[in-house]
């Protein structure tokens, strides 16, 4: 097998099995969501957030550094690596499941969490740290396809089974337990996987190599853990100020802007070879390499902006049901943050090809604050609202500080030249179809396809043009 073939394998199994068990996940959530009504779904909004938040404090970068040192690594490197990873892994883990219970009896009464709810919880949070663990390890090791089959097949059964099951409870507690049978199943092969390739067995700690990983791994761990909390935290925040019914709207509202955050992220990862190869060497062709991923991020997240503010109600109401009538407004907001997310996803990317790391942590860092400050000023005027307007800032803030600091590195302009004529026809084509199609009241899952292939058709020469030129 070539090199560039296996490549294009390792590359499209990361990419199916990721993509793919992501949405499923998602698509579950959403289903759930419409079963259990409002208030329930508000419940497991509140605890979601915290176990996303936690599950973030307890990794700090050791997963994504185990995989750098594995894929770098001799056979006896990527061992030592592992079992030192693994061992720094289980004490942040087992530090973050006590502040985890700590932190859901601490509104455990005002939310209504049940301590069903609450220990399913736990089990879903040591599941799901230690499968992030096994999986960037199983990607280190190139075992892509074994990994995603598991991602898969277990994402799967949230659907084909998890999904009858909540029709039997419609609760919050029992969309957990189908969660945390799904985590716990995943984990269980994980292991197994690891048992037979012998990564689980007693061994020494190699002190030297933890010392290396906790002296790199902060920056990631820092990075991650404050852009957590401007995902996450909001939600929190509302479950402090206001009610369950809030926290279900809300979570309604966030799901789809959050899933759509995939598109730029994976746009992002495929110009990064690219970047990073001209990023010390040449910039001239830097610069004009990062302005086209700017031009087609422009491209994607805006049609996605505008597509989703006029479909915004019909969306919202056919996916959750009438009972998230105050839903849609909010999901026009959070809209926002998605548009935003498109340009920070590739400026982010290309801070990395030229080292900045320390810049990317302390413009995430400036986010962090802003929703922290944003939601605690803006939830008791506004309510979810408000939070939903703190959440844009915090995008708003750590763009302007990533167009600054690249700024100082490259010289970047939109690719507009040969496009925009294009765009503006296609932009004005997709609102006229999607208005025509929606006051002809016919189904959103007609409109948003009919829409999209028509901006797609008008402006599909351009886009060819500006990535092959």
């Amino acid at each position: 097998m070539s090199g560039s073939t296996h490549l294009f394998k390792n590359v499209a199994w990361i990419s199916i099995g990721q993509i793919t068990s992501k949405s499923l996940r998602a698509i579950f959530v959403l289903y759930a969501a419409r079963i259990v009504g409002v208030t329930e779904y508000g419940i497991a909004t509140y605890i979601l957030a915290q176990l996303g938040l936690f599950t973030v404090l307890a990794d700090c970068g050791v997963a994504q550094l185990v995989t750098r040192e594995c894929a770098r690594g001799s056979s006896a490197d990527q061992e030592h690596y592992v079992r030192t990873g693994f061992a720094i892994k289980g004490l942040l883990a087992t530090i973050m499941l006590l502040l985890l219970f700590i932190s859901l009896n601490f509104h455990s009464s005002a939310i209504q969490m049940s301590e069903t709810a609450i220990l399913l919880t736990l089990v879903i949070f040591v599941c799901d740290s230690m499968k992030d663990f096994f999986s960037g390890v199983m990607v280190a090791r190139e075992k892509n396809k074994t990994e995603a089959l598991i991602n898969l097949s277990t994402s799967s059964l949230l659907i084909f089974v998890g999904i009858p099951l909540m029709y039997l409870e419609k609760t919050s507690t029992r969309l957990l337990s189908v969660y945390a049978a799904a985590s716990l199943l995943a984990i269980i092969i994980e292991s197994i996987v690891f048992y037979r390739a012998g990564l689980i067995k007693r061994s020494k700690i190699f002190f030297s190599h933890m010392k290396d990983l906790l002296k790199t791994s902060y920056i990631f761990g820092l990075q991650s853990g404050f852009m957590i909390i401007i995902f996450a935290f909001d939600s929190i925040m509302i479950g402090w100020y206001l009610n369950q019914h809030a926290l279900g709207l809300y979570g309604a509202s966030q799901k789809l802007p959050l899933l759509l955050n995939m598109i730029p992220s994976f746009i992002a990862q495929g110009f990064l070879p690219e970047l990073a190869r001209s990023a010390h060497k040449d910039s001239a062709h830097f610069s004009r390499v990062l302005s086209k991923a700017l031009t087609l991020m422009a491209l994607i997240g805006i049609p996605i902006f505008i597509g989703g503010e006029i479909v915004a109600d019909k969306l919202i109401l056919s996916l959750f049901g009438t009972e998230y009538a105050g839903a849609p407004q909010i999901f026009r907001v959070l809209l926002g943050m998605n548009l935003f997310c498109f340009f920070s996803g590739i400026l982010t990317i290309s801070l990395y090809a030229h080292d900045k790391q320390k810049n990317v942590v302390r413009s995430t860092a400036a986010g962090a604050v802003t929703s922290i400050v944003g939601n605690l000023i803006m939830i008791p005027i506004w309510g979810i609202i408000g939070s939903a307007i703190a959440s844009v800032l915090a995008q708003a803030v750590m763009l302007i500080l990533f167009i600054y600091d690249i700024r100082s590195i490259a010289s970047v302009k939109l690719s507009f030249d040969a496009t925009w004529k294009h765009f503006f026809i296609a932009i004005i084509a997709m609102t006229l179809v999607a208005v025509g199609l929606i006051t002809l009241n016919l189904p959103i899952i007609i409109v948003i396809p009919i829409a999209a292939a028509t901006y797609g058709l008008i402006i599909f020469k351009s886009v060819k043009k500006l990535i092959t030129t």
